[in-house]
Parts: C-alpha cells; structure tokens; sequence
C-alpha cells in the first residue's frame, strides 16, 4: 500500500467520523431537553475528528502537534464519551483517575514522540489507554447499569468490548514485530487495525441514536404507566374525598368567596344546620344566617385572602331552627375554574364546650369546696419528683395559691421539726413496705406567719403494670379546728367528771344502747350500789333492783325497760324533764327516799339518758317529825295522858319502823323503873 494510499485511508476515516460527528449531533439537537449526557457525546466523537485529523497531517503539521496533541485528543475524545455514557445512565464517578490517566498518557507519548521517537512505544501506550477506557466503558454498559436498563445498553456494551479486543490484538502485535519507525510506510499493519477501529467505531455512532430511541421507548411507556397510575390514584383519591365528603360526621360546604354562594354541601352539614340539600344549594351563607355574628364571616374572608388557609377557630353558627351552635372552623381557599372558593369545614362542638363549661363549674366548686372543707389535694410524680397541689393546699400551708412549683423537700421543709421525721417515715415506709396507702396526722409551721396547725393526711399509690410505685395521690385536711375543739371538750370532760365525781346529787348516763357509763360516788352512796356493780348493764336492771320486794314482777321489768328503749330510739317521753319522788330499797334493806330527773341526751348515734338523783330520807323525816308534833298536840288536846302517850308510841312505831315500842316512868323517890304501857303494835305482834 502506497503512501497517498494510506493518507486516504486516514481522511476517509476523518470523513465517516465527520459524518458521525453530524449524526451524533442531530441526536443531541433532537434528544438534549430529555437526556443528559449528549452533549458529552457530541464532545467526544468532535475530539476523535479532530485527533484523526491531525493524525492524517502527520509530516505536516508539527510532530509535537499531530503525534502528542492528536493521539492526546483521541484519548480525550474517548473520555467524554465515557462521561457522557455514565450521565446518560445516571451513574455518574468521579473521574480523578481518568484524567491521571490521560495526564500519563500524554507525558509518555511526548517522550517517545519527541526525546525518544518510537513507533512501537506511542502504540502501545496509546492502545492501553485506549483499552482502560474501552473497557469500563463496557463494563458501565453491561454491569452498572440498572437491571432493567441493560436490554437497551447491551449492545453498545458489546461495541466497547469489541473496541478492547481490537486494542489487546494491537500491543500483541506491537509486542510480538515491533513496526518501523514511519507510520504511513506501505507495509504497516496500522492499516488493517485502523480498518478495525473504524467499523465498530462507526457501529458506535448508529447504535447510541438507537440506544436513546429505545430509552424513550421505555420512558414513553414508563410514562404512560405511571400516567395510567396517577389517573387511576386520582380516580381513587377523588373517590375517597366524594366519600369523606359527603360521609364525614363534620359539616362540610362549598361556598363562592365572593358573595358566600353555596354550590356543595354534604350531609353533616344538614344534619348539623337542619337544612335540604336544595334549600343550601339555591341560597349564600349570608341568606342562610349561617354565621350567627356576620363579622366572623368578614374576619374569616379576610384571612383567608391573607393567608389561604384556616385551622381550628371557634365560631358561633345559627341552624335553621335559630339556635346557637358553636363550631370549630378549619377553610382553605380553593379554584374551581376561574371562580375563588372557600372550602369550609365545621365541627360541632357545642357539647364539649358545655362540658368543658360544666368542668370548669366542676372544678369551680371542688376549688370551693375544699376551701370551705379545708381540705386540699396532691399529687407526686416518683419518676420526676415533681409535686403538685391544689390552691388549698397552698392556703392551708399559709402561701398564695401556685406561688411555686412544690416539691417533696419543700414539703418536709414546712412539717413541724418534731414531726418531720414521722411524716417522712409515714411515706418512705408505705413505698418500702409496698403498702397501698398510709395516713398520718402532723404538725405544720406557716413560714407567713410561724402558727402551728394541725394537718390529717392521707395517700394513696398508683402502680405501674409491673407494680412498681409510680404516682402518688393524696389529700391534706386542715384540723386544726377540730383538734382545738377535741381540746377543749377534754378539758370540759375533765372538768365536767371532777363536777359529777364532788357532787352531792347522784349521776348517772348511759350510752346509746342504754348500758350505764356513769354512775358517780354519790349515787354509790344513795343507792348502796358500787360502780364496778352497775356499769355495762342496762339502766332497767339497776331501777329494777332498787324497788321494793313487793314491785319487783315481769310485768314490772317490761315497763321499765319499755320506758328506757322509747328514749333511747326518739329522745322523747311525757314524764322526761319532771322531777319525781321515789324511793330506793338498799342491799341491806333500808331505803333512801329519793327526788329525781331524767333527760335525753342527742349524739350522732341516736341518744343516751342521764338522771340526776338527790336523796331527800333526811328531809322527809323531819317533815315526818314536824307532822307527828302536830299530830300529838291536837290529840293532847282531846285526850288523856295514858291516851297520849299510847298514841305517840304507834306514831313512833310507825316513823322509825320498829316492831317494838314502849314507855315506862322512873320514880324519882323510889329509884325504881316500872313498865307502864306497850304500844299497840307491840302489844299485836307480841
């Protein structure tokens, strides 16, 4: 092969690399808005026509530019095109290594080119750039690719591995007989392997416009895959809004910005509103009265055109029967053609409102309550410390209601010294010993003030599923008063016991069930009966066994014990309050006579009897004595001596209960005792 032989084979190549250069660039024109990469391959097969060209210029153009600067721009060229095929399949790298890579290469074809001229080196060195590049090249298109990509890759995948083996045959045969220097001597192999390199390298250049027809095949139906989705979701999402809108429990309405004109309506909104369908649809919110005050509605346009949506605002609406709703309201601006709509949603809230107002009024009144009660609540959470009480509590320790966040040390802190270690115990002790509750009643120290009161309080805990303790709730009850009270009924006790034990009058009280309590010295005395006998029994069996012998029947017993029970169970009795005479028998039997009252005494439990028993045996007599003198003188006046004195003996038989009686007179002169008369019990029984 001639010289000029091989120039033409060089600018016929230079002329079909034109002639892809030209195709490549229709594809980049027609194809650059949908893929990137193009243009990189635009760059690459332009770099290889240029390369070829200032090879073909080879004795020339200078060496340093047809050799180093030519071989360099084919290297280049094959670059870009990597770089395009890699932007092309979005798998974009870093290139740092490629462009060592070319930097190399160009280093050392400027040295065989220029400092030591060789053929067989700048072949060498050109095919194994080539083959580096060639060969991932191949491999993004075969293996890096997407799985499903690679039916549309493979074949240019194919190319480039045909493009390596052309440059393995090369270094083999440059290896193996080393050319001459003189790349267009007629015997050089370099033009059966330029003919190699140029078929698939024109192969190249139909196969990446069919490659990208094929990707836009698969987009289009990709596309239109992912079209038919989007229709079929759309379907499926106005489906679902058809759905919630007309079967959403809140009130859901359409209306035109503009004048409020209704143009949809579902059906919480007639149930909530008791509006048709039609009667909605024919009117505008402002006909309806929809918005109970119209400058809400104002308000809310208003809004809207500022900031295109609403969320969760409390309004007051008007239904058709004229009652008052209150709603929750949540719109967005909506377009529906070219009108401005208002997409309104409703909640009726009007029972948790009256709720939330009869909470409010709850804890109102508990707030109330445990004012009046004294009587606060608490709370300690375990995991954070953190303790919580109501206002009274506050009030009870002498602070202002929440005028810190309380905790349990600033509780302990106000607990009275001597108390504090009870208290802490009461607690740490119920959480130790896992016991559900404890109770404890302590002193506090008002910081306010330094006044001592007295608390009662009382805790629960609350566990966790595992047992474990991790709230406790409790409440704290102001007693001072009570205690107060407690003290001064057990000084009024003591003083009232010292009272019933020094006094002359006999006491006695039973309690509820009609078992005697009291029963004092003095009663002791006028009765013959000790304490230790009659306390625990019931009121009746001691009355019982003060009467006489000749009274004491069964018939007797019920009476006096029916008596007792109707004051135990109503506190009532018409003799109760009088003061009766009677007489009680003694043990040894004597009798006392006896003057006595009876009253009920109420409690919480029903009612007890008390009885206060004065003995009048002393009294009697002298008014039986006083009587008898009377008795006597009449008769002394009517009758004899011997008459008298037989009457004063009976009267005295009588008073003192002797069954013998009698008088004599002494002479004085004689100094002798002679019986002169019996009275006349004696003179019957003896």
């Amino acid at each position: 092969m001639s010289l000029v032989d091989m120039r033409t084979v060089f600018l016929s190549y230079a002329a079909s690399n034109a002639v892809c250069v030209g195709l490549i660039a229709l594809l980049w024109l027609q194809n650059r808005k949908h893929f990137t990469g193009l243009g990189s391959w635009l760059a690459g097969f332009a770099m290889q026509l240029a390369a070829i060209t200032l090879i073909a210029l080879r004795g020339i153009a200078p060496d340093i530019l047809s050799m180093v600067a030519g071989n360099t721009s084919l290297m280049l060229g094959t670059l870009l095109l990597y770089v395009g095929l890699e932007s092309f399949v979005d798998r974009r790298s870093q290139q740092v290594h490629n462009l060592i890579l070319l930097v190399i290469f160009a280093a050392v074809h400027t040295y065989f080119s220029i400092f030591q001229p060789s053929l067989a080196a700048r072949n060498i060195n050109l095919s194994l750039g080539l083959l580096v590049l060639f060969a991932q090249a191949a491999w993004l298109m075969l293996k890096r690719v997407d799985v499903e990509m690679r039916p549309i890759t493979r074949t240019v995948g194919i190319i480039f591995v045909a493009f390596c083996l052309i440059s393995v045959v090369r270094i083999i045969v440059d290896l193996v007989a080393p050319p001459e220097n003189g790349f267009f001597r007629p015997d050089s192999l370099d033009t059966v392997l330029l003919f190699a390199y140029q078929l698939p390298f024109i192969m190249l250049a139909f196969s990446l416009p069919l490659m990208v027809n094929q990707r836009l095949f698969v987009d289009l139906e990709r596309d239109i895959t992912e079209r038919e989705q989007v229709e079929s979701a759309l379907r499926s999402s106005e489906e679902k809004f058809f759905k919630a809108f007309y079967s959403s429990p809140d009130a859901i309405f359409i209306s035109r910005l503009s004048d409020g004109q209704i143009t949809e309506v579902n059906e919480g909104f007639c149930r909530l509103t008791g509006y048709l369908d039609e009667e909605a649809l024919s009117s505008t919110v402002i006909d309806l009265g929809l918005w109970a005050n119209p400058q809400d509605r104002e308000q809310c346009v208003a809004e809207l055109r500022d900031k295109r949506s609403i969320h969760d605002k409390e309004y007051d609406f008007r239904i058709k029967s004229g009652a008052i709703v209150s709603g929750l309201y949540s719109g967005e601006i909506i377009y529906l053609g070219t009108e401005t709509y208002m997409l309104s949603v409703v909640r009726d809230i009007t029972a948790r409102k009256r709720a939330e107002e009869a909470l409010r009024q709850s804890e109102e009144h508990l707030k109330m309550s445990q004012e009046i009660a004294h009587l606060g609540s608490w709370e300690l959470d375990l995991s954070s410390k953190r303790l919580t009480w109501s206002d009274e509590v506050y009030r009870i320790f002498g602070l202002e209601p929440q005028a810190f966040d309380a905790t349990y040390e600033a509780f302990l802190e106000m607990v009275h010294p001597d108390d504090r270690a009870v208290v802490d115990e009461a607690y740490s002790g119920s959480i130790r010993e896992e016991r559900d509750t404890y109770e404890v009643e302590h002193r506090i120290v008002r910081k306010n003030t330094g006044e001592i009161r007295y608390v009662h309080e009382k805790c629960k805990h609350a566990r966790d599923p595992s047992g474990k303790v991790v709230r406790s709730i409790g409440m704290v009850h102001d007693v001072t008063e009570r205690r107060r009270a407690e003290d001064a009924l057990r000084q009024s006790e003591r003083k009232l016991r010292g009272i019933v034990e020094q006094s002359p009058d006999g006491v006695t009280v039973t309690d509820e069930q009609g078992l005697i309590i009291t029963w004092n010295p003095a009663m002791e005395h006028i009765t013959g009966l000790k304490a230790s006998e009659v306390i625990g029994e019931p009121v009746w069996d001691a009355q019982f066994r003060l009467g006489f012998e000749a009274r004491k029947t069964p018939d007797h017993y019920r009476e006096i014990e029916e008596m007792a029970t109707e004051v135990l169970r109503a506190g009532q009795a018409p003799w109760l309050g009088e003061l009766i005479d009677t007489r009680y028998q003694h043990p040894d039997g004597t009798y006392r006579f006896v003057q006595s009252v009876t009253f009920p005494i109420r409690t919480d439990r029903g009612f007890m009897i008390g009885s206060v028993v004065r003995d009048i045996t002393e009294h009697r007599r002298a008014e039986e004595i006083v009587r008898l003198r009377l008795r006597l003188w009449e008769y002394a006046n009517t009758h004899s001596v011997s008459a008298l004195m037989q009457k004063a003996l009976d009267e005295i038989g009588e008073l003192t209960n002797s069954p013998i009686s009698f008088y004599h007179f002494v002479e004085e002169d004689q100094n002798t005792l002679s019986l002169q008369a019996w009275s006349t019990r004696t003179q019957q029984e003896f």
